[in-house]
């Protein structure tokens, strides 16, 4: 998996778990968190970036699917996705609030 470095905090994350953008001819790459605190900022509303714990469920065949949450706010929605393990090809499950 990718790893990319966030251009606002510096940490290190992988590339699922950050936003690529193009400003103006600046391109960055933005950690969700930084990227919600961006978003959050330019509509000039509060918004508290969360997490959620992974979850493990058993299937109808007892087989264990791990999801893990990422929340991202979009204008006034935020959106929540699930997604099926950590790897590059997942499934995701999208949760509009």
């Amino acid at each position: 998996m990718n790893k990319e470095q966030c251009s606002a905090c510096k940490k290190s994350t992988t590339s699922t778990a950050g936003v690529f953008l193009q400003i103006k001819q600046d391109h960055q790459f933005l950690c969700l968190n930084c990227y919600n605190d961006m978003m959050a900022e330019h509509f000039g509303i509060g918004f508290e970036n969360i997490t959620f714990n992974p979850i493990t469920l058993k299937d109808s065949d007892e087989d264990e699917h791990t999801f893990y949450f990422q929340t991202r706010l979009i204008g006034y929605q935020v959106i929540i996705e699930a997604k099926e393990g950590l790897t590059m090809i997942s499934k995701a499950i999208n949760f509009l609030c």
